[in-house]
């Protein structure tokens, strides 16, 4: 999704860290790519050329996003040029998608055109509101080392952006992926390509015409475990990861595949992957994408409704949903960019179902939960969502015997009840507590 309807528009030819404990202070690799070490929020989908004006750039940076992927026919030189202007204006910054990269990253048939890639890094790499190159979307693992020739010849001409390259989710098939399974692609890639960066989409929130209560549930499952499987990989290897969550609905062969979010669920998709660890989260989409189906194509005939802006111009109410969610993940994000997230433990009706919350235990009768452990020398810092959108979670928590308290930095839809010493956090809310030794 998202990057593969460009690329079929522009080519008709072609289609959480678990128990492991982190000791050192920060343990990502450093380097010279400016993404790397930041903690981002991101949308994909700008306005269409029709509305590409400051205005409507403003609009995008006034929702707390950090960063814009602007698809939506600004594809080329020029188009991404001067959104580009329009970003620096509003403050913001630009991954930019160019359709002169799609033949030699879709397929190794087509050679690697060395004189395209010199063109794209000089067009871009200077530009103050630059912020990396998008050269791929949800590859398989047999063209991984195609792209990691393209991504050293990027950063050879531009050391300081990266090339990302967005992967499947682990409900991708095997066949897909091109892989033994989830674990064996992300291996592959990291391996192989040797990103600055691991991004990688999983859309949880499947509509209710299509999949029973049974189906909706095992997706969730899904999105928690592939949380837990990027991040223990990513952390292993030493670099961030980044995930694409769902802001809009989905049609797929002309029936709804994806439902449109309510807040709920949006918080619940934005703090669940901040517990985890993530540096990065990334809505599709910001304006909804104008999609074609185009004959003679590889199918993807997907049609995207109601995100934060319409094709006209409009807003939804998911805006104000986003714009919420992004305010916090900024603050507490920004925050924790240069902590590790060392441990991650995930309860489901009280119960822990797998990794490991050794600074606090949570109590209670029925809750489900993610915790995040955060340390940063002797520092030790929670961030715990509530990992339901549809009931409140309310709990005790016990710090362990060196801690004497645990005090709240920040939250959103939680809230504490001093007399009773529980805390309840709404459905898809979020504290943030330090722990006091």
């Amino acid at each position: 999704m998202k990057f593969n309807y460009l690329l079929l528009i522009g080519f008709l030819l072609l289609s959480g860290c678990s128990s492991v404990k982190i000791t050192t202070s920060n343990n990502m690799k450093k380097n010279n790519v400016e993404l790397a070490d930041e903690f981002v929020v991101v949308a994909f989908g700008g306005p269409t050329l029709e509305y590409t004006n400051l205005e409507r750039f403003q609009e995008i940076a006034d929702a707390n996003i950090d960063i814009i992927v602007p698809g939506n026919q600004s594809d080329d030189g020029p188009s991404n040029l001067k959104a580009l202007d329009l970003a620096e204006k509003a403050g913001i910054r630009m991954l930019t998608w160019d359709k002169r990269v799609c033949p030699m990253a879709i397929t190794t048939e087509a050679p690697i055109d060395y004189e395209v890639i010199q063109a794209m890094t000089d067009d871009y790499k200077n530009h103050p509101a630059f912020a990396g190159y998008v050269i791929r979307d949800e590859p398989d693992a047999g063209i991984f080392p195609r792209l990691a020739e393209m991504r050293k010849l990027y950063l050879e001409k531009d050391p300081a952006h990266e090339p990302l390259i967005n992967l499947f989710p682990s409900y991708a098939n095997n066949e897909q992926l091109g892989a033994k399974g989830f674990q064996d692609y992300l291996d592959k890639f990291i391996r192989i390509v040797e990103p600055s960066i691991v991004s990688y989409d999983n859309y949880a929130l499947l509509a209710d015409s299509i999949a029973s209560p049974e189906v909706k549930e095992q997706r969730e499952e899904v999105y928690f475990n592939d949380l837990k499987v990027v991040g223990e990989t990513t952390r292993k290897a030493g670099i961030p990861f980044w995930n694409f969550i769902l802001g809009a609905g989905v049609n797929c062969e002309g029936k709804e595949y994806l439902r449109v979010p309510t807040r709920a669920e949006i918080l619940w998709q934005a703090n669940t992957t901040l517990a985890y660890g993530a540096r990065g989260v990334c809505w599709f989409c910001c304006w909804t994408p104008k999609v074609a189906t185009m004959p003679g194509a590889l199918a993807l005939d997907e049609e995207y409704f109601d995100g934060m802006i319409n094709g006209n111009g409009t807003k939804n109410p998911m805006y104000d949903y986003i714009s919420e969610a992004n305010a916090f993940l900024r603050k507490n994000g920004r925050k924790f960019v240069d902590w590790d997230c060392a441990f991650n433990a995930r309860y489901k009706n009280g119960k822990i179902v797998n990794g490991n919350s050794p600074v606090a235990t949570p109590s209670g009768d029925n809750f489900d939960l993610v915790i995040g452990t955060f340390t940063k020398g002797d520092k030790r810092c929670l961030i715990i969502a509530n990992a339901s959108y549809k009931r409140s979670a309310e709990f005790s928590l016990l710090p362990a015997e060196k801690f004497k308290e645990v005090k709240t930095v920040s939250t959103i839809d939680a809230t504490f009840d001093d007399e009773k010493e529980v805390w309840k956090l709404k459905p898809g809310g979020c504290a943030v507590m330090e722990c006091i030794k």
